[in-house]
């Protein structure tokens, strides 16, 4: 018998002003009504899987295990992409096979591609007619293998990494939060001196502080964010709007030679 769950996790594109995250949510209450929900976001930008594997990817951890998560951000939803069922030692996740969960299958988990077919399906609601039955299945423990059959090849995208050299590190602008606060690929663990300056569609930012209080109000600021990676951030300002930034964007982060002892706020 598989254990049982109550708690869905929702990851969409589908906009906070749609009905259909809640459509979804009554689909899955029709089947399980135990079920309690958490909305990770509505908002990813539209069609961008690399964004909302990034959100999956550094939020998963602060829910606790046995949480199943239901992830739509589905460009080919009505093509021949496959759902897929993943279940890993701690959580369990379905979505299209996009490439959303990519960095689960370097853990070996369990997946299944979904055979379940509705009495009702829509070319352009799989959420409502296919994933949610299926998430609200397994919160019941009904087993993986009655809703689908086990998949070996799913796709796979990967975050691009940053390109290390002596004196600078290469990265891009890979989410841009509501603030327009634009987080980069260099994560924390590179930056083993404090930056000199960072480059961006040839403007130049050389404060890097570890608050946003530390700026002052309207002036452009390097930050390390709570997920672990370079920011760049405007205090009480659109950074990407002022800036000019987009997601994809290239930056160039200088460092000192690593001689420096300085460490960068947030460590040590």
């Amino acid at each position: 018998m598989r254990s049982k769950s109550s708690l869905v996790v929702i990851l969409t594109d589908f906009g906070s002003r749609s009905p259909f995250p809640g459509i979804m949510k009554g689909v899955m209450l029709t089947i399980n009504p135990e079920l309690k929900f958490v909305d990770l976001s509505n908002d990813i930008t539209p069609y961008n899987v690399m964004e909302a594997l990034f959100i999956l990817k550094h939020s998963l951890y602060y829910f606790p295990d046995g949480s199943i998560f239901l992830v739509v951000v589905d460009p080919g939803v009505g093509s021949d992409r496959k759902g897929l069922i993943v279940k890993t030692k701690k959580h369990v996740f379905v979505a299209p096979d996009n490439g959303v969960l990519s960095f689960l299958f370097d853990t070996n988990p369990e997946v299944w591609e979904i055979t379940y077919k509705p009495e009702r399906l829509s070319k352009t609601f799989h959420g409502r007619d296919i994933f949610a039955p299926v998430v609200a299945k397994l919160s019941l423990g009904v087993d993986p293998g009655t809703l689908g059959k086990r998949y070996y090849n799913p796709v796979k995208i990967k975050i691009p990494e940053p390109e290390i050299k002596k004196d600078k590190i290469l990265g891009r602008v890979i989410f841009i939060d509501n603030f327009g606060n634009c987080t980069t690929n260099i994560e924390q663990k590179y930056l083993h001196e404090i930056p000199r300056a960072l480059i961006i569609k040839n403007q130049h930012i050389e404060k890097f502080v570890s608050s946003y209080s530390e700026a002052k109000e309207g002036e452009p600021i390097m930050i390390i964010n709570s997920f672990g990676f370079l920011e760049i951030a405007i205090n009480q300002g659109n950074a990407s709007k002022t800036l000019g930034i987009e997601a994809g964007d290239e930056v160039i982060l200088l460092i000192s030679p690593s001689s420096s002892s300085q460490t960068p706020p947030g460590q040590g």
